[in-house]
């Protein structure tokens, strides 16, 4: 990653660009494979990350922009066909039919060359992809997510909720929307929903995949959180967390730095939600994912790929939840 520390820099805003170039580009649609360069600033180092790629799609009239982070592996390829496939496709999925939710896939960079040429002609065929220049990695996986909130800001700004998901999730926006009309959801709110963790204890092993060191953040236990294979930002809350980061050391979880540590600075509510499934590879009693009334309330299940995606997305959407209920 590249990164240069800038101490006098007394800006306000977390991510730095000239007023007159960040006015023509959210007064334009995203234009094909572009290289706009913005700024992640932190209180420890500055990411420039380019757009390489944005879709010609317009936010108008969404309520939310959906934003998948994938990878350019083959695999990443697979698992972003079977979401084109279940929740993402119009024919499964009313929110995507009425265009109340605008659905995008984030890459990062790659070497291999045959994969980033495979990803060009993909990002033309569905005109879905959004592709960062930093190198994709789970170690990046904040960039792309604070790049997912820039794209927010940039061009879908009025839309009322960023939901992000990762390609290892099964999710059903129809759900989402169906318990925001009951009043379970409120995009008023600066808010993330999602199912919160409690008291995680930080990982001070420099080898794991989720080490940050004391300078990042000295204490033992990381504040509540959002946990990051699914969650729900509302509008009111993105330009919140963006601001602050300029403020705090960057931490590399991704989910502890945006929903817990920038949350509890912006006072952005962390909103625990009970159908958010995190890490539940085996269905064995589906009837949780159901209410008392019978109605289906999952909205997200976390952890299956791609071969077993399409068979999992169809059982839990068909689910008869009146049934269910009624057994013992």
């Amino acid at each position: 990653m590249k990164t240069a520390k800038d101490k006098n820099d007394n800006s306000t805003i977390s991510i730095i660009q000239e007023e007159e170039e960040t006015a023509k580009l959210e007064e334009q649609e995203p234009k094909l494979w572009i290289n706009h360069t913005f700024s992640l600033k932190f209180n420890d180092t500055t990411v420039p990350v380019e757009w390489r790629y944005l879709p010609e799609i317009n936010c108008a009239g969404r309520r939310a922009v959906a934003i998948v982070s994938s990878d350019p592996s083959d695999k990443g390829r697979l698992a972003r066909d079977a979401i084109r496939d279940t929740w993402m496709s119009s024919t499964y999925s009313g929110t995507v039919k009425n265009n109340t939710i605008l659905a995008l896939f984030i890459i990062g960079w790659s070497a291999n060359e045959t994969n980033m040429m495979d990803v060009h002609k993909e990002a033309e065929q569905f005109g879905d992809v959004i592709v960062i220049s930093q190198p994709d990695s789970y170690r990046n996986l904040v960039i792309k997510v604070f790049s997912a909130m820039k794209y927010h800001q940039s061009f879908c700004k009025n839309v009322d909720y960023l939901f992000k998901v990762d390609h290892d999730v099964v999710f059903f926006p129809d759900h989402f929307f169906n318990l925001e009309r009951e009043g379970y959801f409120h995009s008023t709110e600066a808010a993330s929903y999602g199912n919160t963790w409690k008291k995680a204890v930080v990982e001070r092993d420099p080898k794991n995949r989720w080490y940050t060191s004391y300078t990042q953040y000295p204490k033992d236990f990381y504040p509540t959180f959002t946990s990051g294979p699914a969650y729900i930002l509302t509008k009111k809350a993105i330009p919140k967390l963006l601001g602050a980061a300029q403020y705090r050391n960057l931490v590399m979880v991704e989910d502890v730095f945006i929903t817990g540590i920038l949350a509890i600075d912006t006072k952005v509510k962390r909103i625990s939600y009970p159908n958010f499934f995190y890490k539940y590879p085996r269905i064995t009693n589906p009837k949780k994912f159901c209410s008392k009334e019978g109605k289906n309330r999952l909205i997200s299940i976390h952890k299956y790929a791609f071969r077993r995606y399409r068979t999992t997305f169809h059982y839990l959407k068909n689910l008869n939840c009146k049934k269910l209920v009624k057994q013992r």
